[in-house]
């Protein structure tokens, strides 16, 4: 199939045609500017955000395919939503809608001199073999001969070697948990069902465990956790989704389950604890002790490791100032060439998730300093079981003036003439609180 496509030079984009026959308005459209508006009123295009990921990133290494029309004109086979959002950065004035053209035109405008004019594309005369590669591309497996799509576990596994939290992640922990425990689940198992209840804050509340993206924290012993965790499980296999989809559905569900089990939640209280999920991760563990690492784990290039890291902030307008701290941190600033740099933002980034845990949790504090800032999250933390009774007093050590990896450290990092950053503090530092400012995002 392949020696069926031939590579074309850049493509002006104002030379391609999008396709009228495009499968998935098929019959509904019969112009240009329906095709876009189409597109655009289709939310399940998501034009805007390919928008924005196209004039900030450029475009994926996917090809674009053409063929000619019978007045020789080149139409877009695959790549219909890029070649429109191209058409549409480039000339805003193409969408008839004043309000979504408002909405494309400030990104074209800062994205000017970065959206390409031509594009490199693929042509193929054979209709019928189009056909076949779409088929292909587009209908799932086909017996081996189409893409396979990511399971959530699949996803969940791509998003932890990334360095961010999967969106199942901690229905897939508690599934392989209970299936050690002999849970029995039907399949298929609809991962997202266990992810609805679960995730629900009301439920970690009742049965007093809390999830950071990585660890989970329980405040009662494991045993009745796990009889609690495999009975909700194997309930969800076998329950619709319609009567668990809401929050108020999803509590009625937990105290059905608590009600039939017959526990006593309050009598299961500890002291927080971080829940081990693999017997094996723990024997992985030990069996390092002993050996010396090739280079500490300070020793690195960038001060926050993106693929290691907990933190993962929200994608919402309010936190556009500290995801772009994050990736600067995380993805260009080289700490080994600029600690002053790190220092600087590692405190704002700091200083901005405290502050905003403390609005989104409304804590009711007159303290002014970042150390006591530190201080009254990692207690609200702690009351609420996000934390250890460990890893809180780790935390809270953090704004001692005498300890070297504290807020006040980082405060003469910024503000003393003399007192220059150094990137084993830096890195350490970052290492002791990586988890403590992610619990500061959820």
């Amino acid at each position: 199939m392949r020696d069926k496509f031939t590579p074309l030079f850049p493509v002006l984009v104002d030379d391609i045609k999008l396709d009228i026959r495009n499968f998935r308005y098929y019959g509904e459209v019969s112009s240009q500017r329906e095709c876009i508006s189409a597109m655009l009123n289709d939310p399940k295009s998501k034009m805007y955000a390919l928008a924005k990921d196209i004039a900030e990133n450029g475009l994926t290494p996917d090809p674009i395919v053409l063929s000619k029309d019978e007045q020789e004109n080149w139409i877009v086979r695959e790549g219909n939503r890029r070649i429109t959002v191209l058409k549409i950065l480039g000339n805003p004035s193409i969408i008839s809608d004043k309000s979504v053209r408002s909405k494309f035109a400030p990104i074209a405008k800062k994205h000017k001199t970065k959206i390409p004019e031509s594009v490199d594309c693929i042509a193929c005369k054979n209709e019928e073999c189009i056909l076949e590669y779409l088929d292909r591309l587009h209908t799932g497996i086909r017996e081996g001969t189409g893409r396979i799509t990511w399971s959530p576990e699949n996803k969940y596994q791509y998003d932890m070697h990334r360095g961010r939290p999967g969106a199942n992640a901690l229905a897939i922990k508690i599934k392989d948990l209970v299936l050690k425990e002999g849970a029995s689940l039907k399949e298929p198992y609809y991962i997202t069902n266990l992810q609805r209840v679960l995730q629900n804050k009301g439920v970690q509340s009742k049965l007093k465990y809390a999830w950071d993206g990585k660890d989970i924290t329980a405040s009662i012993d494991q045993k009745t956790l796990m009889t609690i965790m495999k009975e909700i499980a194997e309930r969800v296999s076998t329950t619709v989704v319609d009567d668990i989809y809401v929050a108020k559905k999803q509590q009625a569900f937990v105290d059905k389950v608590l009600k039939d089990l017959d526990l006593d939640i309050d009598s299961a209280k500890t002291e927080p604890y971080i829940l081990i999920p693999d017997k094996k991760e723990e024997k992985k563990v030990s069996n390092r002790v002993g050996r010396v690492p090739s280079k500490p784990s300070w020793d690195r290039k960038r001060l926050i490791n993106p693929r290691n890291t907990r933190l993962n902030i929200p994608d919402l307008a309010d936190n556009i100032k500290a995801r772009n701290i994050f990736n600067e941190l995380a993805r260009k600033i080289d700490v080994r060439e600029a600690p002053n740099a790190a220092a600087v933002l590692l405190r704002v980034l700091l200083e901005m998730s405290v502050n905003r845990y403390i609005s989104s949790n409304k804590l009711k504090t007159k303290d002014t300093t970042l150390a006591k800032g530190i201080k009254s999250t990692a207690n609200h933390m702690k009351e609420n079981g996000r934390v250890t009774k460990q890893y809180h007093d780790e935390i809270v050590r953090i704004g001692d003036y005498q300890n070297l990896f504290s807020a006040r450290t980082l405060q003469r990092f910024v503000h003393s003439f003399d007192f220059s950053p150094d990137r084993q503090v830096l890195c350490t530092l970052w290492d002791n609180i990586d988890r403590f400012v992610s619990i500061c995002w959820k």
